[in-house]
């Protein structure tokens, strides 16, 4: 219960020194997750577009039941709404254009929900960064939202900008009992450091699935069970969860996303089913 209290009052601390920071992430997550809502919501609408086809289609037909002036027609029980001052010809012609314009947003809905769902991705692996984040953490992820231009020029920029170029973004480690060395990265740089450069091709990478969480890495080619399980439960106590299904693998099975920065992909791997995180590794990582 004391670490709880402590944890608590860490990241309130936290919170408070770097509130414009928080903030801004919070107020991006909820933002993005409406504008996905009103996109399906146009979507669903543009959808409806479809029958505008089949009205054209029918006009073309053409009926003896028409009258110039009707506001509407049923033509093979389908009644379809008319612009009084058009003929059907003209009426289907508008329909056609009407039919083209919902496809056409169909089309540019689906690049903007692919567009806002991958922004939307990258605040919530933001958010869960600065829940764990330290000092040196916090200031390597405004860097990052600097660098997507998401925070204008910022100190924190220039101050890293200066750093000397062999100067490189350090993860976090812990040492097992025998020695072994566990890496874990708590910001996008980590991420990237860890695995690309510090990470030897036989040393094996852990990342829990489907949730946003760091890269782990156990620098030993032929790690224990209890090493495997400990990294396991690093990936899911970082990513906030309790319990998830962790992929792990050699580190020559993983390769960079192109342009995206910390993200990787497994040619191949296993899986370790994290079913609940040990009050020893919770004890471990809260110290």
């Amino acid at each position: 219960m004391f670490n709880l209290v402590k944890d608590q009052k860490v990241y309130e601390n936290k919170e408070n020194k770097h509130q414009n920071l928080f903030k801004l992430v919070e107020q991006k997550k909820k933002s993005l997750a409406k504008k996905l809502i009103n996109l399906e919501s146009d979507n669903s609408r543009f959808i409806q577009g479809e029958k505008y086809k089949d009205f054209g289609n029918l006009l073309f037909l053409g009926s003896n039941d028409y009258q110039k002036g009707d506001q509407e027609i049923i033509i093979n029980e389908i009644k379809i709404p008319l612009d009084s001052r058009l003929d059907l010809i003209e009426n289907a012609q508008k329909y056609f254009k009407l039919y083209k314009k919902s496809k056409s947003g169909i089309e540019q809905i689906k690049l903007q929900k692919e567009k806002t769902k991958e922004e939307l991705d990258y605040f919530e692996k933001i958010s869960k960064q600065l829940k764990y984040a330290q000092e040196n953490d916090i200031q390597e992820i405004i860097l990052d939202l600097c660098e997507n231009h998401y925070i204008k020029e910022h100190k924190v920029q220039k101050q890293l900008k200066n750093r000397p170029k062999n100067k490189k973004f350090t993860p976090h480690f812990i040492k097992c009992s025998n020695g072994t060395k566990i890496g874990y990265g708590l910001s996008s740089f980590q991420n990237e450091e860890l695995t690309f450069s510090l990470a030897h091709k036989d040393d094996f990478y852990f990342h829990v699935k489907d949730f946003h969480g760091p890269h782990v890495i156990i620098f030993s080619a032929s790690p224990s069970k209890e090493e495997i399980l400990l990294a396991a439960e690093i990936s899911c106590y970082f990513a906030d969860v309790s319990s998830g299904e962790v992929q792990y693998t050699q580190k020559k099975y993983v390769k960079k996303v192109p342009g995206k920065r910390g993200l990787a992909i497994l040619s191949q791997y296993k899986t370790l089913m994290v079913k609940e995180i040990r009050e020893s590794t919770k004890k471990l990582l809260s110290n």
